[in-house]
Formats: C-alpha cells, sequence, structure tokens
C-alpha cells in the first residue's frame, strides 16, 4: 500500500532503441505507452522511432532469453518464415517443444516486467538464438521504489554526508490545516551536478582508430542527467522491481528461471566513463584508499570496503617494507 503523498506506481510504458532488430515475438507483450498513443505492437511495424528530444533513460541490465538451440534452426511462430528464406533447417519435435516453451515463459516474463513499470529494449542477437533484453528505469518509478522499500540514500555534505530513508514530498492537505506537509527532496544528494561525476567522454586512453564502434558511440554521448541516484542505487532498485514479489512488483525469479534454462543470462550493464574515470585513478581509488567514495558509488559497499581494508593494509606495511629494504 502507498504512503500519504506516495504516488502509486506508473503504469507500463515499454520502448525499443532506435535501430534495434526487435524481438516480434516478444514486443507484442511490450506496451507503448507515451509514445504510440498507448497501442500494443503487433510487430516490428508498428514499433514507434522515438525523436531526437524523447529522453529514454539508460539501460541499467539485461536479461538474455534462448531464443533457438542453434542459430541454424528455424524459429516459430513469425521467425519460421524468415529463418525459412535464409535456407536454415526446420527443427525437431524436440526443439520445436523447446522453443516454443522458451517463447512462452519468456513472453509471460516480459509481461510481469511490462507491468512493473520497467522499460524494456528487447532484441535478437545476430544469430537470432537468443534474446537481449535491455532494462531501464525512469526517474518517477526509482523514487517510488526507493520509498515504498525504505531504500537509503546519501544526504548532502551539510548534512555530513550520511545515509537517511528516502522520502518524497508532500503538499499536505488542507482539511488538516497544512501539518503533514513535508519537505525533504532537498536533503539529498544530487550525483552528476559537477564535472568531477559526470561522463569524461574523452579519457578512454585511446586513439580514435582504436576504439570499438559501440565504445566509440558511448564515449560521444552526452553524460547521463544530475540524479540522486549513484550507479549502484539504480541497479539495487530495479534488481528489486524484478525479483520483489509485492504486488506492484514484477516477481520474477531468476535463479529459478536460469535453473529450468528459460533465461540463460542477468547482469548489469558497466558506464564506461565512471570505468574510465576509476582506471585513470586506480591508485587512489584502489590502493591507497582517498577516492574510495567513487568505488562505493559505483560497485556498492560490500566491495568498497574491501578495496578500503586493503588500502589500510598497505599504508601500515609501508613502513616494514621501508625497514626492510634498508636494513
Amino acid at each position: 500500500a502507498n504512503s500519504p503523498g506516495q504516488a502509486p506506481l506508473p503504469k507500463a510504458h515499454g520502448f525499443c532503441w532506435p535501430g534495434c532488430a526487435p524481438d516480434p515475438q516478444a514486443m507484442p507483450l511490450v506496451r507503448l505507452a507515451d509514445a504510440g498513443g498507448g497501442l500494443e505492437a503487433d510487430g516490428p511495424s508498428q514499433l514507434p522511432v522515438l525523436g531526437e528530444r524523447r529522453h529514454v533513460p539508460r539501460s541499467d541490465a539485461v536479461l538474455v532469453f534462448p531464443c533457438k538451440p542453434t542459430p541454424m534452426v528455424r524459429g516459430v511462430d513469425r521467425d519460421a518464415l524468415a529463418g525459412e528464406a535464409l535456407g536454415l533447417r526446420p527443427p525437431t519435435d524436440s526443439e520445436r517443444h523447446r522453443m516454443e516453451a522458451w517463447l512462452v515463459q519468456r513472453q509471460c516474463t516480459i509481461a510481469a516486467l511490462n507491468e512493473a513499470g520497467l522499460i524494456l529494449m528487447p532484441f535478437f542477437s545476430r544469430g537470432r538464438d537468443e534474446v537481449f533484453v535491455k532494462v531501464a528505469a525512469d526517474e518517477e518509478l526509482l523514487r517510488t521504489v526507493a520509498e515504498s522499500s525504505g531504500y537509503r540514500l546519501e544526504l548532502r555534505p551539510e548534512y555530513l554526508s550520511a545515509f537517511a530513508e528516502y522520502k518524497s514530498d508532500f503538499a499536505a492537505h488542507r482539511e488538516r490545516n497544512y501539518r503533514d506537509r513535508r519537505m525533504v527532496s532537498h536533503l539529498f544528494l544530487v550525483h552528476g551536478e559537477s564535472a568531477a561525476e559526470e561522463y569524461d567522454r574523452d579519457d578512454f586512453g585511446m586513439e580514435e582508430g582504436d576504439v570499438e564502434p559501440e565504445k566509440q558511440r558511448l564515449r560521444t554521448a552526452p553524460p547521463p542527467p544530475p540524479s540522486i541516484f549513484r550507479t549502484v542505487d539504480r541497479v539495487r532498485l530495479i534488481d528489486e522491481v524484478i525479483r520483489s514479489v509485492e504486488p506492484a512488483f514484477a516477481g520474477v525469479d531468476v535463479g529459478q528461471l536460469m535453473h529450468q534454462g528459460h533465461l540463460r543470462s542477468y547482469f548489469p550493464f558497466h558506464e564506461y566513463g565512471k570505468l574510465a574515470d576509476l582506471d585513470g585513478d586506480w591508485f587512489r581509488c584502489f590502493a591507497w584508499g582517498s577516492g574510495i567514495d567513487k568505488v562505493r558509488d559505483y560497485f556498492g559497499e560490500r566491495i568498497a570496503l574491501y578495496f578500503l581494508f586493503m588500502s589500510h593494509l598497505n599504508k601500515w606495511l609501508v613502513i616494514p617494507a621501508v625497514l626492510g629494504i634498508v636494513f
């Protein structure tokens, strides 16, 4: 249930990334609200093309579903005609049964993710034997999930950079004489306001010709908008939406799907700009500990605590090392 002043979970609004090859078997389950007039896609021909002014949040995770046993086998449903044109062999009865089971499970999973309010961008792999579903969430959904789950976010430096449960602003009720008014959003630190925390698009340490096309595109992409959520916060909250069995969430049992073979992989995306920043400042971040906040904001507290301990150990080993060299 939503607390007073808490906005209800937004309805699903799926998109397809421009230029990708959408999965025609998965896309009918992704409703294209806010982009296609709320109509359901009936195939690739009805997918909208996002305008340049339409902001799509950066994807933070991806699910990889099996589609065919091998790239040389024809698919089921609409993919069968394309496979026949390409000269692929027809599937055996066992293979067809497996592909139909994968299709049903994939559709059910995508429908659950879509109903939870996540932005889904499915596309085929190069061999069309796998379906990659990129998962993103807008700021509104992340704020709602953070408030409902009591997620702790970092406060501004004037509040000692402590962590507190996120609460949204509430304009109060007039009949209560505005005594329940709550304005707390200004207390939380906004990441990305300073240039040091934004994407460093020219700090990859590679020449123009040495950069892969995809990395080159990410390097020249604009930095993400400022947000109160760090990289690790976005990944955790999206994972909460995917895995949680609460009524408003998807309730996808990732471990069970992987055990049964209906899901091949599930992992978060890296941010090349922040990785380049960590790589360029590796001594302070990983060896000496003075830049441990960058590690914490990207990898999380557990990984940061490990490197903080190792940096503490390194500092105390300096004196014995010097004495061992002298004597």
